[in-house]
């Protein structure tokens, strides 16, 4: 009986401890639980936040490159426009230089013919107000080379932020590109997490395993449904970013089409203002003979001129004399006296002086005459010439200072649009 009492005793024994061990064994898998709970919500918290903090920054950077792009490929229209206007200045420049070459060598043509003359007068005042006016062009053309070299230098400066425009252009996109890729990290390893998480829990705690495979399902649909959401977010922002990349290209092909054109269009001109060019140099070549052989035809008629009053004073001082012998008897069969004498042989003398000093005055008048043509036929030369200088320069200038002016109005616009 005792040995019975014993035996029921230490049965009861293990029974008890049987117990208190599953008891305890339950306990622990329950804190395990709970531990584990609280330490997958904190993960999913903590992945919560710096997933919203990497879709803010990723907002902002991709807002950022496109304000930047964008700013970039207005800089570079605005640097292609005001190159083409520089460019142009320059040729306008040139051409100006020449014309004002060309015509002051006329203008010191004029001023050679013009002092072998004895009466200059009014094309002398005209010559200086023509000098006058060249100096001033001379002037103006100074100017506008210190301002074409101040839109150079601020065209320079314009290219210098275009560049670093586009190293932080590129400097976001890479920025862009680790995010994507911080992303694409956080998403697998949350996915590898939770993959780990539930059957770890599921081996660890076999006596409750429908509310943990519950949890366990929980937590991966809104992993599954969140990575979803992200994924789905993310190709749609890169649609997007594809979108007004290709806008952008489009954009930049039609401008480059454009500039294109417009190059072709100036290059015609180009050669028709060489043709237009040549066409002048051929006219003023053809004005140059015309001009020579009119030149000869004075000197030609300078000498029949010379020639003319030289036969004059011999025909004038050459009296045949038996006219005198005539008169002479006449006149002294007339009167017979000793006055009458002296009168009849003073007058052929008298009258041969007479004629001698009309042909002097004839010649004189006749060239006299002559000068008097060639002045006002250099007066006229001399005035046309201020005539086309004024016209010529004056386009020019005007056109230079309205280039300048736009390219002035359009600087401060630039350097807001970079600020």
């Amino acid at each position: 009986m005792d040995a019975q009492h014993a035996l029921k005793g230490r049965q009861k024994l293990e029974d008890l401890r049987r117990k208190k061990a599953a008891a305890l064994s339950g306990n622990g898998a329950q804190g395990e639980l709970e531990a584990m709970t609280i330490r997958v919500q904190n993960l999913e918290e903590k992945d919560e936040k710096t997933v919203t903090m990497l879709r803010k920054s990723l907002d902002t950077i991709t807002m950022e490159r496109d304000a930047a792009f964008i700013s970039r490929e207005d800089m570079v229209a605005q640097l292609r426009l005001t190159k083409r206007r520089l460019q142009e200045a320059e040729e306008e420049q040139y051409k100006a230089e020449e014309d004002a070459a060309a015509l002051r060598a006329e203008i010191k043509l004029l001023q050679a013919s013009e002092d072998q003359s004895e009466s200059l007068g009014a094309v002398a005042e005209q010559l200086r107000v023509a000098e006058q006016h060249n100096n001033d062009l001379q002037k103006e053309l100074q100017e506008v080379m210190l301002r074409l070299q101040q839109e150079q230098q601020r065209v320079s400066m314009e290219r210098q932020r275009s560049a670093n425009i586009s190293a932080i252009n590129e400097d976001l996109q890479n920025e862009l590109v680790i995010l994507n890729t911080k992303l694409a990290e956080m998403e697998e390893s949350k996915k590898t997490r939770s993959s780990v998480t539930v059957p770890f829990t599921e081996s660890a705690l076999a006596d409750s395993a429908t509310s943990t495979g519950g949890l366990a399902s929980e937590t991966k649909l809104l992993s599954d449904e969140i990575a979803k959401e992200e994924k789905a977010a993310l190709e749609t922002k890169l649609r997007e970013l594809a979108d007004m990349v290709e806008r952008q290209e489009n954009g930049r092909q039609l401008l480059l089409a454009e500039i294109d054109k417009q190059s072709l269009e100036i290059e015609r001109l180009f050669v028709e203002n060489e043709g237009l060019r040549a066409s002048v140099k051929q006219t003023t070549e053809i004005a140059a003979r015309w001009e020579a052989q009119v030149q000869d035809c004075l000197l030609q008629n300078n000498a029949l001129r010379v020639l003319l009053n030289r036969l004059r004073l011999e025909q004038s001082s050459t009296i045949p004399f038996s006219e005198i012998g005539t008169s002479g008897a006449e006149v002294h069969v007339e009167d017979g006296g000793s006055d009458n004498k002296s009168a009849s042989e003073n007058w052929p003398a008298e009258r041969t002086k007479l004629k001698i000093e009309l042909a002097e005055a004839l010649g004189r008048s006749e060239e006299l005459s002559a000068q008097m043509a060639q002045q006002s036929a250099d007066l006229t030369r001399a005035v046309q010439a201020l005539t086309s200088l004024s016209s010529l320069y004056k386009p020019v200038l005007s056109s230079i200072e309205n280039r300048l002016m736009q390219i002035r109005q359009e600087a401060p616009d630039i350097i807001n649009a970079d600020i």
